[in-house]
């Protein structure tokens, strides 16, 4: 939802709900590739996931 918001000029990768929607998504679609037990995309998915944890992370930190 992130990515197409983004695309579509909806929402800025700048914006305070781009992060959070992007690991919402990745962690949805990482746990269905768990369930399918799909490994390119558990890896896929995963790594995004901690990507976007590590952003919110620091976004976090740098907030206080």
């Amino acid at each position: 939802m992130a990515y197409f918001l983004n695309i579509s000029n909806k929402l800025s990768t700048n914006d305070l709900m781009y992060t959070p929607l992007n690991l919402v998504g990745t962690g949805l679609a990482c746990t269905v590739s768990i369930l399918l037990k799909y490994i390119p995309f558990i890896l896929l998915e995963g790594a995004w996931a901690l990507v976007s944890s590590g952003v919110l992370i620091k976004k976090h930190f740098k907030n206080q």
